[in-house]
């Protein structure tokens, strides 16, 4: 936030990111990257400049200036990438109800782990197998993966390991994943369907298993 009188603050942002050297002279701005993965159907559908930049946020603008047509897809990828999302229009008239129910769910995890979805030093892109891909979010003891299946096939299985002992929670699919501890690591797995988003969260602590 940019000081624009005393006690007084204001964002400054653009439509599109501008130039990486001028990032730095701006909050954020509207972008059409995921509006672009949709129509160019995206393996992977990843925002870079937001990893990249880490403090210069982004606000996925997905349809413009009338009722959007997309699903629930769109706003999953945004999640993804752990990025705002830019709305417009009434609710009910302008939006599905599996989309609306989406961008609720998305919105309060973003928010509960607003620390960790914030932090300056998130990774772009870890591929867990050949199906599954996941940016991570951390901050002080939390680690966040967001989760993407990459195909039109359900994933059944493995999918992380992470040394330490940690306790795991699954939100986006509402059920808990299934754990194992050897060898100094924790061990995930879980189901990703096709072409969609998850979310695991490790926790430090008394390991757990389900």
């Amino acid at each position: 936030m940019r000081k624009v009188f005393p006690g007084q603050e204001i964002a400054i942002y653009t439509e599109e990111p501008p130039a990486d050297l001028v990032c730095q002279f701006q909050d954020g701005s509207l972008t059409y990257g995921m509006n672009q993965c949709l129509r160019n159907r995206t393996r992977v559908p990843l925002n870079f400049t937001r990893f990249a930049l880490a403090g210069f946020k982004t606000f996925e603008s997905l349809i413009c200036d009338r009722p959007a047509g997309f699903g629930a897809t769109g706003v999953e990828w945004v999640f993804f990438n752990g990025e705002g999302i830019w709305l417009e229009g009434e609710a009910k008239g302008w939006f599905k109800p599996w989309a609306r129910e989406t961008i609720r769910k998305c919105h309060r995890i973003l928010c509960q782990y607003l620390e960790a979805f914030s932090s300056l030093n998130p990774v772009p892109l870890y591929r867990l197998c050949t199906l599954v891909f996941a940016p991570t979010f951390s901050r002080r003891k939390l680690r966040l993966f967001t989760l993407h299946g990459s195909r039109p096939m359900t994933y059944r299985g493995g999918i992380l390991r992470v040394p330490g002992k940690w306790q795991v929670r699954d939100f986006r699919s509402g059920k808990p994943p299934a754990v194992s501890y050897r060898e100094g690591a924790t061990i995930v797995s879980t189901e990703i369907g096709p072409l969609s988003v998850g979310c695991l969260l490790f926790e430090p602590g008394r390991w757990q298993a389900f």
